[in-house]
């Protein structure tokens, strides 16, 4: 027998009671606490997300040896906030033989524009597309083409000089195509690329002027950006939580990122945004992209 033995004791009612209460109160709290830290994350999931997709891109571009990218689908005004993106390839130029003009109408009658996909009826199978450009033996100049009316006519955005005339040799230079056999991606809810922060704080982006919803950015071969006519040596892609908007101001409230994509080196790289006011005007930031410049957080 163990008559040493002092016998353990266990919990009260009571005390049983204040556990309990206290485990309901921490759950309590936890569940409060959680969405709001998930809330705060979204933006800056969201723009890792699209690094990712940049990033990928620009690999395939390597592997490939040819122009890939990624094309931002701007759904035009009032917001202009980008939840979907699509990955894009750039197509070899085409090599034609004579050509007319008869102002903007170009012809060809012994090419098929269509590729032979003119019964599908879906011009999105077409080699020739509306955004793509025609360039002619001994002129100077591109001429943008605006539609594929049939599958021997192109209509274009300009007329030769002479406005009448015929040429022995053509070149299609082919826009981005979207990758064949890739969905389009889609930003998680309450997230997007806002693009009419780049109107407001001097960034333009680099639309296509026969395409105006879209926004490809295309790397080279090299990992470098291929932007034609850019003035600018970075794109940045502002990623914010859309719930979080200050109607009236062109400032945020919560999570945003921006990612800026170094069109010299090619380089994707996630930085803050710098909230300070501006001095002058309290509903706009003084120097939102500060943090891509400085070198405090990343450099080109």
């Amino acid at each position: 027998m163990n008559l040493g033995q002092e016998k353990r004791a266990g919990f009260t009612l009571i005390e049983l009671l204040v556990v309990i209460a206290i485990i309901v109160i921490l759950a309590s709290l936890t569940a409060a606490v959680l969405p709001n830290l998930r809330n705060r994350q979204r933006a800056s999931q969201g723009a890792a997300q699209v690094q990712g997709w940049l990033l990928e891109a620009k690999e395939w571009a390597l592997r490939d040896q040819a122009p890939r990218g990624l094309r931002l689908i701007d759904p035009g005004p009032p917001n202009h906030l980008v939840t979907t993106l699509q990955y894009i390839e750039q197509p070899a130029d085409l090599i034609g033989g004579q050509i007319t003009f008869n102002n903007t109408t170009a012809t060809d009658a012994k090419t098929d524009f269509s590729g032979g996909f003119a019964s599908a009826n879906d011009p999105t199978l077409w080699p020739v597309q509306k955004g793509d450009y025609l360039e002619v033996d001994g002129q100077n100049q591109l001429f943008g083409i605006a539609a594929v009316p049939n599958t021997t006519t192109l209509t274009l955005t300009n007329a030769p000089v002479p406005p009448a005339a015929t040429f022995s040799g053509y070149r299609i230079i082919r826009g981005a195509r979207v990758r064949v056999g890739e969905t389009p991606l889609q930003m998680s809810s309450d997230v997007a690329i806002d693009l009419n922060t780049n109107g407001w704080y001097g960034n333009p982006l680099p639309y296509n002027p026969n395409i105006p919803n879209y926004v490809d950015i295309m790397f080279a071969p090299s990992g470098t950006v291929l932007v034609p006519g850019a003035g600018n040596d970075k794109i940045q892609l502002w990623v914010r939580d859309t719930s979080q908007d200050q109607p009236g101001t062109q400032t945020f409230s919560g999570d945003q990122t921006l990612i800026t994509v170094y069109i010299r080196t090619g380089r994707v790289a996630p930085n803050p945004v710098d909230v300070t006011l501006n001095p002058n005007n309290n509903n706009q930031y003084f120097h939102p992209y500060a943090f891509t410049w400085d070198g405090l957080t990343s450099s080109p």
